[in-house]
């Protein structure tokens, strides 16, 4: 900062004081006297507390006589003489209804009437002129892109110069000021205007006057007092600054409301409807396009913080039974063993436990200077006995989910989560305000999921024996998309036994780990194991995985509603989309004629961009989906029941951040496009209304391969018995029966 400028800003830091004073003198100079007011009061009330304890006669001065007796005040609250009030307000209505007050009220509407003529007369030249001028700009034009009016030359040099370093000069000042004692003098000038000091005075004064009398005369006199001073402060700053404070206060007061309702109600809603929901196999089903993956992601998400903060539980209670013991040690020796790889799983946390309280039982030194003989080493909650040793495992299998970095969730598509690992080498901590994170902030946040290997759930036969990771099941939440693809139904596993040497749905036992998931990965009685799969329809997948799901959702479009948490805001939205609607329309056909740049196609498309950003950031942040999620339970056939209907939150500003790629198989089904010599639009059109024989036999209809050669299709290989070559399909007539050397089936 130069010298110059640190004086500069140093004067007008203290021309922003001198402006509250020099309000403060000339349009409230009555504000001492009320100043007076409040602490001759104030006293009087202190003084009335001590004779009171004396036993002494007192009478302690009335707020509002006090300040109707101070020159120029503007008086709200009197004493009232109701029989004069009555007396007035009869004289009123009186003399309100009669000719003359008619005829003057008849001529007061003909001189509004005219004025409101003149002006709409004006305005209609106005909106005339603009109209002209803006049908100016849609005169078809060969300018290119890149050329530019000599007004959008001459604004874009003002805007990047002067405006600019106008803009930042002022930025600069600001956040300097905002630093500074001088805008803590502003504030405290600009609350005193506002009557603060002499509310402040008043209600501390009643506050020990009114719990040691009593008074209740005294009482409302103030909270009367307290009304007129912020009311007289308040009608006194002028009127556009005045409903502009207003607006920002109403609208800070609707944002903290909408952050409270989605913070305290609809997350911890959707985080006790996921908890609740104790089954270890989730099956979501819906047609394409239902936000059945949106559902089992935003689940996926819930359940990696809710099995964080279970493990952090486990540790937590086992720290209170045994308070004198070094968990922070057991906890640095869990760490360097698995950077080492001594420790790979809970299991190998938990035997690495054992094995250290059975050497530490005599040599109190390994068990990080723990005396088993002379401390505590149980614990009795009520109705079971815990160990210091069972302890220990408990805490050693919980703190090995529980600090491990990145998420907790195995999945075939990826799923991003914002869950903060805070760590500063002793115990981790999660901060999981996902909520009030900033955007920008949240790829330095974020964890992706890890590739599901569905042969760590093979109990069975796996696809590959050697695969490294065939042995990490364990605490997960595992999402897959599409599962009955993956797994088929009796129908579409009819080529597969379970005899054959090859894993296939009927021989690798993926159905036993959905089965047995809850003794899979179980701490303390506590699961931290979880499927959750997405289907387009039930009969997709076997009968046997149907039954297993304790929890099947339906997820419709129709089912969810719309909702924004942020109250009022269709007032903006209406203003927005009004802005927005003009913009559209002007570029459409303003690029419709011509593409090159104007000053008020400039105007207008930033215009635009200011609105759409606006909103799109509100209804972002703000806005949710309520989602009524019809329950199903499956009989032992497969058929679905439903059930009632529960409720989950999905909210913008969290479940859309990015958190998983709908279109995940895309890359995979076009990775043959990139070498591809055709495109779409390199497929011939019809050449009229009916197609000829070329067309028809250019589209690779099995119909009409069929039509063209009849004989194949109910044609037999004679050397297959049961077999049909060159049909697609067999009848009944010739279709292979027990009867005649067929299978039967």
């Amino acid at each position: 900062m130069t010298k110059f400028r640190k004086i500069t800003w140093h004067l007008l830091g203290f021309l922003a004081i001198c402006l509250p004073i020099i309000f403060l003198i000339f349009q409230q100079k009555w504000m001492v006297s009320r100043l007076t007011t409040s602490l001759a009061v104030a006293w009087e009330k202190l003084r009335g507390i001590f004779l009171f304890y004396g036993d002494q006669e007192f009478a302690t001065p009335l707020l509002i006589n006090s300040m109707n007796s101070i020159e120029d005040y503007p008086v709200i609250f009197r004493w009232v003489d109701w029989e004069s009030l009555w007396e007035g307000v009869k004289t009123y209505f009186a003399i309100l209804f009669n000719g003359s007050n008619a005829i003057e009220w008849l001529l007061d509407f003909s001189d509004f009437m005219m004025g409101l003529t003149r002006f709409l007369m004006v305005l209609v030249l106005f909106v005339i002129m603009a109209v002209v001028i803006v049908n100016c700009y849609f005169v078809e034009s060969d300018k290119g892109w890149m050329e530019r009016s000599s007004q959008l030359i001459a604004w874009k040099r003002f805007e990047t110069g002067p405006l600019s370093s106008f803009i930042r000069y002022w930025a600069d000042y600001f956040r300097w000021l905002c630093r500074t004692w001088y805008f803590k003098i502003c504030v405290a000038l600009c609350l005193t205007i506002l009557g603060l000091p002499m509310i402040v005075l008043d209600l501390l004064g009643e506050y020990f006057y009114f719990f040691t009398t009593f008074d209740l005369l005294s009482l409302g006199d103030t909270i009367l007092a307290v009304i007129a001073t912020f009311l007289v402060g308040y009608f006194t700053i002028p009127a556009p600054i005045r409903w502009g404070l207003c607006f920002i206060l109403g609208r800070f007061l609707t944002l903290l409301h909408a952050r409270k309702l989605i913070e305290g109600k609809l997350m911890p809603a959707d985080e006790a409807m996921v908890d609740n929901d104790t089954g270890v196999f989730t099956l979501i089903l819906g047609k394409m396009r239902g936000g059945k993956t949106t559902l089992a992601a935003s689940m996926a998400r819930i359940l990696n913080t809710i099995y964080h903060k279970n493990a952090y539980d486990n540790m937590n209670r086992c720290s209170m039974m045994f308070p004198d013991f070094p968990w922070a040690a057991l906890e640095k020796d869990i760490v360097r063993l698995g950077s080492r790889r001594r420790i790979v799983n809970m299991d190998q946390a938990a035997a690495f436990v054992y094995r250290l309280y059975e050497i530490g039982a005599s040599k109190p030194i390994v068990l990080y200077g723990y005396d088993v003989a002379s401390m505590r080493t149980e614990f009795i909650d009520g109705a079971n006995l815990i160990t210091l040793r069972d302890a220990m495992a408990i805490y050693a299998e919980s703190y090995w989910v529980y600090f491990q970095k990145g998420n907790l969730i195995a999945s075939n598509f990826p799923i991003r989560t914002d869950d903060l690992r805070l760590d500063k080498g002793h115990l981790v901590l999660y901060d999981t305000k996902l909520f009030r994170r900033k955007v920008k902030d949240q790829p330095k946040d974020s964890s992706l999921s890890r590739v599901l290997i569905f042969d760590m759930l093979r109990l069975g036969r796996k696809k590959d024996p050697n695969n490294q990771y065939r042995d990490c099941n364990g605490p997960m939440v595992a999402v897959a998309t599409e599962f009955g693809k993956e797994q088929g139904n009796m129908v579409s596993n009819t080529a597969y036994s379970a005899k054959d040497d090859e894993a296939n749905p009927k021989n690798d036992l993926l159905d036993y780990s959905l089965k047995l998931g809850g003794h899979l990965a179980n701490i303390w009685h506590t699961n931290f194991f979880k499927f959750i799969a997405d289907e387009q329809r039930s009969g997709s997948l076997t009968t046997n995985l149907v039954t297993v799901a304790q929890s099947i959702f339906t997820a419709d479009r129709a089912n969810q509603k719309e909702k924004m948490a942020l109250k009022g805001f269709w007032v903006e939205s209406a203003i927005l989309d009004f802005v927005i609607s003009i913009r559209d329309k002007f570029y459409q056909k303003y690029r419709y004629e011509r593409e090159d740049g104007t000053l008020l196609s400039y105007f207008i498309q930033r215009l635009g961009s200011f609105a759409y950003g606006i909103e799109s950031r509100i209804y972002m942040r703000y806005g949710y989906k309520e989602v009524d999620l019809p329950t199903c339970t499956a009989d032992s056939s497969g058929n679905l029941q439903e059930g009632e209907k529960k409720k989950f939150f999905i909210i913008n500003k969290i479940d859309y951040a990015a958190r998983f790629e709908s279109a995940c198989m895309k890359d995979f089904l076009n990775a043959r496009k990139a070498k591809a010599d055709y495109g779409f639009f390199d497929i011939p059109t019809y050449k009229k209304l009916m197609p000829d024989k070329n067309e028809w036999d250019l589209q690779g209809s099995y119909l009409v391969t069929d039509l063209e050669n009849p004989e194949k299709k109910f044609t037999s290989n004679p050397r297959v018995t049961g077999r049909r070559c060159g049909s697609r399909r067999q009848t009944g007539a010739n279709r292979p029966s027990a009867r005649n050397g067929g299978d039967g089936r």
